[in-house]
């Protein structure tokens, strides 16, 4: 059986008094009466491991399978049975016009769409994911009576294009540019508008491993720069910068509730960050100089965001 079907099946959000779905403007009633049409495309649906879902009657009411609610992350249960337009809200919204297209009889493909998998995330308040659609229109006799829609995760396929696309551009800014400066300041632009995070840059530290200094660094003006000052290591935690001087990569989704930097969290604030990433650099065995990325609020960093950093503060570094 299909748990995304049963649990809505059992769900006081997506059946009727009678315990019926709500697949129309009214409760269909009980499965067996259901049109033809619905009941094929509701078996085929639970016997499918694609992302598919169904948009039936006047008001597209939604029916979906598992792999459909994998994608749907937060907005299942409660998208289930609910009228198209009450699902397609924000970033969806695309999708309502395309469908109610389909139920006059077309058929449509939608290509590589970004949604956020409405998970607790970055600004879009979930993890980038893009699907290709297809919608059909499923007639009932000789009238369309809802859309047929089967959805394909293209997320690796566009994130592999759009690295490949930034390696490129930084491979082109390592030909034309000698200034070390000029490099990582170009480096830093690109990564913080690739990424869309708040602030990025290189901060240089003294040969007594105590101070970092920033001299240029790169923000979307969510966040103030920090080019031109320098503040203590200590400020941000002796097991954080232990961890830096070890050459490991520091990772902060959110400062205030991560044990190692809560309680330095007067330091963090003094430079407007609440989430980063922090590349160390190690040149003759000690840490001389890190990349960072930052971001004002709490942002879940993904394992693309933080390999991409370290192999730009390596390639920049030895440019």
């Amino acid at each position: 059986m299909n748990s995304a079907i049963d649990s809505a099946f059992a769900s006081a959000a997506s059946a009727g008094p009678d315990g019926t779905l709500p697949c129309s403007d009214a409760p269909l009633g009980p499965r067996e009466t259901w049109p033809a049409p619905l009941r094929a495309i509701m078996d085929l649906m639970l016997g499918s491991r694609f992302p598919m879902f169904v948009a039936w009657g006047p008001a597209l009411r939604v029916v979906y399978n598992d792999a459909c609610a994998a994608l749907l992350g937060e907005r299942h249960p409660h998208a289930y049975g609910r009228p198209l337009a009450e699902v397609c809200t924000d970033e969806w919204a695309a999708v309502l016009p395309v469908a109610s297209g389909a139920l006059a009889g077309k058929s449509f493909l939608l290509e590589n769409v970004q949604f956020s998998d409405g998970k607790q995330g970055g600004k879009g308040g979930g993890r980038p994911l893009y699907v290709t659609l297809s919608f059909s229109p499923v007639h009932d006799g000789e009238r369309s009576a809802g859309v047929y829609c089967v959805l394909t995760d293209t997320t690796a396929s566009v994130v592999a294009a759009q690295q490949h696309g930034f390696h490129l551009k930084l491979s082109a800014v390592l030909r034309e540019l000698a200034d070390p400066v000029e490099i990582m300041e170009a480096a830093s632009s690109l990564m913080g508008r690739h990424f869309a995070v708040g602030r990025v840059g290189y901060g240089e530290i003294d040969a007594a491993g105590e101070v970092v200094s920033v001299e240029r660094d790169w923000t979307d003006g969510s966040i103030a720069s920090l080019a031109g000052e320098t503040r203590p290591l200590d400020s941000f935690g002796p097991a954080i910068v232990e961890q830096l001087r070890e050459g490991k990569v520091l990772r902060l989704d959110d400062i205030a509730a991560d044990p190692r930097a809560a309680p330095y969290a007067a330091g963090y604030a003094s430079i407007g960050a609440r989430a980063m990433i922090v590349v160390p650099i190690i040149e003759g065995g000690r840490l001389a100089a890190i990349f960072y990325l930052h971001e004002p609020h709490p942002h879940h960093w993904s394992e693309r965001e933080t390999v991409l950093a370290e192999d730009v503060a390596r390639h920049t570094r030895e440019a």
